[in-house]
């Protein structure tokens, strides 16, 4: 089979569910989201939603046009903005509040915010010739007087950015599904691996390279393609699933839509 022929499932698939349901009923979903007692959490949750559906999107259409390498690159994004999306709902689900989403655009902010402060402080030294520790204590003391940080001391506020990182969502993941009844993610042991694996092509590395020099549009590639679309339609199905249960979490009257998305894996 050729490649088109063999992502025509997928593809067929993913329209059908894009026409059949979310077009139909995402709006509605946004709006419990958004205008919920819970704002910020319900805000974070559905950007994650439609941001990972134009990471989708991109997959697809990089697996189509025969781009193993961008699809790869895409995809490994893709997992990190599933697990942040599932971190948040599963944190609503332990605290009940809108504390996941305040967290999220206040302190994921401040830890972006520290990085950028670091890289231009870094880059400074490189031109300037200079060499030594970058001090970024008073920016970060300048950052916290913003009145989002109000009575935050900077250890608490270092901690609270610190929970959006990768190794801490799944650190928070194991403790949650050993100590409570919380969902197991669905793929989530492949999901490590493949996040894992696919470092290397996020970062411009030699096994990246030595990867794709082994690769030629045979067969193995066309299945490789194959497997990460399907991947990614997957977890697009799980993901719209798992934000409209949000919705009727917030609204119990909202349409229950597991078996929905369900009868659409592939």
């Amino acid at each position: 089979m050729t490649l088109e022929e063999t992502l025509l499932p997928i593809v067929e698939r993913d329209s059908l569910l894009f026409e059949d349901v979310l077009r139909k009923h995402d709006t509605a979903v946004r709006d419990t989201l958004v205008h919920s007692p819970y704002p910020m959490t319900g805000r974070a949750v559905f950007m994650f939603y439609l941001k990972s559906s134009f990471l989708k999107n991109a997959i697809l259409a990089t697996c189509q046009s025969e781009d193993s390498y961008s699809s790869k690159i895409l995809y490994r994004s893709y997992i990190e903005h599933y697990l942040r999306h599932r971190y948040l709902l599963f944190k609503f689900l332990e605290v009940k509040s809108d504390e996941p989403g305040n967290d999220y655009y206040h302190f994921a902010m401040l830890e972006e915010g520290i990085r950028f402060l670091y890289g231009v402080n870094k880059s400074n030294q490189i031109h300037s010739g200079t060499v030594g520790k970058i001090d970024l204590s008073e920016d970060i003391e300048a950052l916290l007087q913003r009145p989002e940080y109000k009575g935050i001391s900077k250890a608490e506020a270092l901690s609270k950015s610190a929970q959006f990182e990768y190794k801490q969502i799944l650190s928070y993941f194991r403790q949650a599904r050993s100590a409570t009844t919380t969902p197991e993610i669905p793929f989530f042991r492949w999901l490590v691996a493949d996040y894992a694996e696919l470092s290397s092509y996020v970062h411009g590395g030699p096994w990246a390279e030595d990867d794709l020099n082994k690769q030629s549009l045979d067969d193995s590639v066309v299945q490789n393609l194959f497997a990460i679309a399907k991947k990614a339609f997957n977890m697009h199905c799980t993901l719209a699933e798992a934000t409209f249960f949000f919705a009727k979490v917030i609204n119990p009257e909202f349409a229950n839509f597991k078996e929905i998305f369900k009868s659409y894996l592939l």
